[in-house]
């Protein structure tokens, strides 16, 4: 297996941001890379156990409204080779 992707559906806006703070948290304490940004509206934070990034040994998450119902949210979780390049 080179990637995992999960993802996370929240009814509103204000749920979905506070689960994205939550798993940044989480991953904070025990990373030692760490990116957050924003691109093309959507919020993205990128979580390594190596003092420089290595795609294959990070996590990310992708918050971003949900293309298919209209004020809905989903949160993306990727681990591995895949990331939001």
């Amino acid at each position: 297996m080179s990637d995992l992707q999960l993802w996370f559906m929240f009814d509103n806006k204000t749920d979905a941001q506070g689960a994205f703070v939550k798993l940044c948290e989480m991953f904070e304490s025990t990373s030692k890379s760490k990116k957050v940004f924003e691109r093309n509206g959507k919020k993205v934070a990128e979580y390594s156990d190596q003092p420089i990034f290595d795609y294959l040994s990070s996590v990310q998450f992708i918050l971003t409204k949900d293309e298919l119902f209209d004020g809905k949210y989903k949160l993306f979780f990727r681990m591995g080779s895949f990331t939001y390049e």
